[in-house]
């Protein structure tokens, strides 16, 4: 599909359960791939963003910056990440979880572990 791909020295990993929501998020809209970045805080401590993109979005990434990390699963979702942060963006895993909270409804969201 791509022309471009590179592979990261230290992989980002993302689990199944998080490749399964990504299917689920871009089967069902407009959106082409998510856009993984990260945002250095005042205290220094990253914080991640997942972030659905359009086709033009994609390819406006694709054209301009090389090389690029572009991460696919099995049904060809994409991952892109954001070419400036894209070392600090190594050696995490992405994860997708369920959580119970105290008034019997359940939190679902991505998160992001250090390796």
């Amino acid at each position: 599909m791509f022309s471009k791909i590179f592979s990261t020295l230290a992989p980002i990993n993302i689990t199944n359960t998080a490749w399964k929501n990504i299917d689920r998020i871009l089967g069902n809209s407009d959106y082409f791939a998510i856009f993984f970045s990260a945002i250095r805080e005042e205290n220094n401590k990253l914080s991640y963003k997942l972030k659905p993109i359009t086709k033009n979005h994609f390819y406006s990434y694709y054209n301009e910056h090389s090389p690029l990390t572009i991460l696919q699963d099995d049904n060809l979702n994409s991952i892109l990440v954001d070419p400036y942060m894209d070392i600090s963006l190594y050696n995490i895993t992405i994860d997708y979880i369920d959580k119970n909270i105290s008034d019997n409804s359940i939190k679902t969201k991505f998160i992001v572990k250090n390796i």
